[in-house]
């Protein structure tokens, strides 16, 4: 006699568990506003780079620019561009090693978002999300676990849309220079701190 199965098989259904729904929206909302800005961001340093190497050809600095594979790398390039293309004691130097400064600090922020595992959490406020102990790394976990990352998530949003205006006020200050443009003045950053040589 053929035996019966007590959990017969199912197909895996595609919609998101309905006592999960409100949860993974508020958490996706929140990460898709993180990862736009950050993008919207990462859009000025590329215009930043591309009139370091050459303010009368962008689309030299833009091909350089779209070669390398990650935002890092791209920021990597544009602190060593940085070093040859202007002095180290000039206002431009500095606010744009802070703006480079301040987008590495993000990054892990952004990262986290981008990459956090998360299981649902029942609680007194009805159901969360926590990030997963078995899908991220140890790291991550001590990093973001227990912790109000949605409220992080949110500084971090906060913070990259400053940066993007300042990085993108730095380019046309070096892009029109026949306007005078101004330098902008620097941010206050609500998720990371970063070091600010001398207050501008």
């Amino acid at each position: 006699m053929k035996r019966r199965l007590a959990h017969p098989p199912q197909k895996p259904k595609r919609r998101t568990p309905t006592a999960w729904r409100g949860a993974v929206r508020k958490y996706a909302v929140s990460i898709g506003e993180l990862i736009w800005a950050a993008n919207r961001s990462q859009a000025s340093f590329a215009d930043l780079f591309s009139v370091l190497v050459d303010p009368n050809k962008l689309d030299a600095g833009l091909a350089i620019w779209f070669s390398m594979q990650t935002d890092k790398a791209q920021l990597t390039a544009l602190k060593a561009l940085l070093k040859v293309r202007a002095t180290s004691a000039s206002r431009i130097y500095r606010s744009t090693q802070w703006a480079i400064s301040a987008a590495e600090k993000l990054a892990e922020i952004r990262n986290d978002a981008a990459h956090m595992a998360t299981s649902p959490a029942i609680g007194r406020n009805g159901t969360t999300l926590a990030p997963n102990p078995i899908g991220n790394t140890a790291t991550r976990l001590q990093r973001r676990d227990g912790k109000d990352f949605l409220k992080l998530f949110s500084q971090a949003k906060g913070d990259y849309v400053q940066l993007q205006q300042y990085a993108h006020d730095i380019f046309c200050n070096l892009a029109y220079p026949e306007e005078s443009y101004p330098l902008p003045l620097r941010p206050k950053l609500n998720s990371v701190v970063v070091q600010q040589r001398k207050r501008q």
